[in-house]
């Protein structure tokens, strides 16, 4: 079992270079042993279908997954509404925040995706969402309630399609650490 899943979008601007940030990551982080895990979304009636693949094209469920110590997206995001999937290309965030709730609180859906994520960690196990502003409002905090795991989050702006930015602060949080913009919540 790897150590790592990183999740990225296949859809939308940016994906060339949130993969090439994957695999930096997969190998200057954890050694190679990390699953990069690539998200097609549709959308039907308001509703997401979240498909996830394998970096080599195979299928990928979270029901398979147990014993990892991190899950990872890296994406373009926002604070109420978490990884956005599909940025400029329908701008997909299925693991929002309910529209009725002013940010405070997780779609069933999410609250279903995100308490997956949680199963599939160790009981030390961390989530890091890697994009702007998902530590800045409730969505970080929500999502560790949900997962009932610590996440790391951005609080401002933050380079996660630029590879050197993102091994710096990965490689913090896995020291031990939480440079400012991230900041941890606590589940």
């Amino acid at each position: 079992m790897p150590k790592a899943i990183i999740i990225i979008p296949s859809q939308g601007a940016d994906v060339a270079a949130f993969d090439a940030v994957a695999r930096a990551v997969r190998t200057e982080v954890y050694g190679g042993q990390a699953s990069i895990v690539s998200t097609a979304v549709t959308e039907d009636s308001g509703a997401y279908d979240v498909t996830f693949r394998t970096s080599g094209g195979g299928s990928f469920s979270w029901e398979a997954v147990h014993g990892v110590s991190t899950v990872m997206t890296i994406s373009h995001g926002f604070s109420c509404d978490g990884p956005n999937l599909a940025y400029h290309d329908g701008g997909y965030q299925p693991w929002g925040s309910s529209e009725d709730s002013s940010c405070a609180e997780l779609t069933q859906a999410a609250k279903d995706f995100w308490a997956k994520v949680g199963a599939a960690l160790v009981p030390s196990g961390k989530i890091i969402l890697v994009g702007c502003f998902m530590g800045g409002g409730s969505y970080a905090s929500n999502v560790a309630a949900a997962s009932g795991r610590k996440v790391f989050a951005s609080t401002s702006l933050f380079g996660a399609g630029n590879k050197e930015t993102t091994l710096k602060y990965v490689k913090a949080i896995e020291a031990g650490r939480s440079p400012s913009p991230m900041v941890s919540f606590a589940p």
